[in-house]
């Protein structure tokens, strides 16, 4: 048997639409049809014509039993093993992103936590490119909360099986994905499916990061980096990047397109371990050159190490943000003797405090970066 019994059901699951735009992909055309449930394709190697029986009604009793057969033909044709060819079928109607470390020993295996942390950041990496593609302008840096329609893409993503003989990682993005607020505009034919616009974002920052790299090792990071950004390249890309190139000791990343709507562009990335230095610095600089507009922060401090010799400058204040009050935590100078005994008098007599900053959200958590102008308010204010 060819396929497993267990796996008849994969083969039951599998698009027609999807397996015709990989045999076309391929090289195949379609030659005539057989009956109502079938169509016959053709293709010449080598001097030699070779024909294929192709199953395209999902809801026919035999579907399964041609599909297997179909694959046993192309295993023959291809001279690749049937469950690699089930697997790229099965993948067909999806852009494919792959991760892989060339940290995998001769198993293809790797330490757990890494591979934990890989599959994170390669989660980010279609985050990140899905923000780019969202959003009407380039940004160096995401701060906030994720453009509209990004939650539901990254609902619809999927996770492949491992492949044999290495560590990779791959991530099966929808290409015809669209969020329900896109959905009339993209059947309209005005706009590309979301799930498309993201995984084109994600090849083009790769492309681009590709040349910012070369041109930082001659004249460092801030001016090719810069460049890249009006691709999607931003400082978290950076972040994810550099933590998979550590994580992995290096790492391939590609992007393969959906055969039912290929694209021309065979997007392609290599990092060393020596790249995350590069691409750590980058996210430095991207963060440095988009600053957060200053906040006033009034509120009590409800956290702080209170004796002199201990005092580290770590704070925690319980202030109005946006309407609700909300704990808010910052780190002061701790070597700023004039600051340290403004903050623990304001915490031992329960004074107001006043302060400015770059507020940043980082999930549930407020943090305040770069505090200045601190102000105790008097008793009046209460």
């Amino acid at each position: 048997m060819l396929i497993a019994h267990s796996d008849r059901n994969m083969l039951s699951a599998l698009s027609p639409r999807a397996v015709v735009g990989y045999l076309r992909s391929h090289g195949w055309e379609k030659a005539r049809e057989f009956g109502p449930n079938a169509a016959v394709f053709m293709q010449t190697l080598d001097g030699a014509e070779h024909e294929l029986l192709v199953p395209i009604a999902q809801q026919a009793h035999d579907y399964a039993a041609v599909m297997e057969v179909m694959i046993k033909d192309l295993t023959d044709i291809e001279r690749r093993p049937p469950y690699e060819i089930a697997a790229d079928l099965s993948m067909a109607a999806f852009d494919v992103v792959r991760v892989r470390s060339t940290d995998s020993d001769e198993f293809g295996s790797i330490k757990l936590m890494a591979g934990v942390e890989l599959h994170e950041h390669a989660r980010d990496l279609l985050l990140h490119a899905a923000n780019a593609a969202a959003s009407k302008s380039p940004r160096a840096i995401w701060r906030d909360r994720r453009a509209e329609g990004v939650d539901d893409y990254l609902g619809a993503l999927r996770l492949a099986q491992s492949q044999r003989g290495s560590f990779v990682i791959s991530l099966l993005s929808p290409w015809d994905f669209m969020p329900i607020a896109d959905r009339e505009q993209t059947q309209l034919g005005f706009v590309e499916p979301f799930g498309r616009r993201a995984t084109k974002m994600l090849g083009r920052a790769l492309e681009a990061l590709k040349r910012a790299l070369q041109e930082a090792a001659i004249e460092g990071v801030a001016k090719p980096f810069g460049a890249a950004v009006k691709d999607g390249v931003s400082a978290n890309l950076c972040l994810a990047l550099a933590q998979i190139a550590r994580d992995g000791d290096g790492a391939d990343i590609s992007v393969r397109w959906s055969s039912t709507q290929p694209e021309t562009s065979q997007p392609h990335l290599h990092l060393t371990r020596e790249d995350s230095q590069s691409l750590t610095e980058a996210a430095q600089k991207l963060s440095e050159s988009q600053p957060l507009p200053d906040v006033e922060v009034q509120g009590h401090i409800t956290s702080l190490n209170e004796e002199q010799r201990a005092y580290d400058g770590i704070t925690t204040i319980d202030a109005l943000v946006d309407g609700r009050m909300r704990r808010v935590h910052v780190t002061f100078a701790k070597d700023d003797t004039k600051i340290r005994d403004a903050l623990i008098d304001a915490f031992k007599q329960r004074k107001r405090i006043s302060f400015a900053g770059e507020l940043i959200r980082d999930g549930r958590r407020l943090h305040l970066e770069r505090p200045r102008d601190l102000m105790i308010l008097p008793p009046d204010d209460e």
